[in-house]
């Protein structure tokens, strides 16, 4: 027997429908919570992603859905190109775990990358205060 679920209405005193008050956000609403309204007020979106054959099917957020599917054509084409060498006894598990390997390689290069990008910035600040200082000196 198929069983339909039927959303009660609930409504206030007045006939309107009853709200059911969310905490604001600030100091009174703890990390856990404030994540929580965050993450309902994302829309969400349902896709399915080719990779390697297979089909996955994800909820992402909507606004999203561009860099899932560039990822997804980079990937596959990761994929065929490292498959044209023809490896002797590899699987398509081989060629995947390359493929990650790969892509956490270029993560890590790009993280440390941005890492010196900061030291550069902060010995940049540090050069801005010296000529302040200089300049402030020159004024008296």
């Amino acid at each position: 027997m198929h069983r339909t679920a039927r959303k009660a209405r609930i409504t206030g005193r007045d006939g309107e429908p009853a709200v059911t008050p969310q905490p604001a956000p600030g100091p009174q609403m703890n990390k856990r919570q404030q994540d929580k309204r965050n993450k309902n007020d994302m829309a969400q979106q349902a896709i399915t992603l080719k990779i390697a054959g297979k089909s996955y099917s994800l909820n992402i957020e909507s606004e999203k859905e561009e860099v899932y599917r560039l990822a997804e054509r980079e990937v596959n084409n990761y994929l065929a190109a490292i498959k044209q060498n023809n490896f002797k006894n590899w699987t398509d598990q081989d060629y995947l775990s390359m493929a990650a390997l790969k892509f956490a390689i270029a993560n890590v290069d790009m993280r440390q990358s941005r890492e010196l990008g900061d030291e550069d910035l902060k010995h940049l600040g540090r050069l801005g205060e010296e000529i302040d200082a200089y300049l402030n000196t020159l004024q008296r």
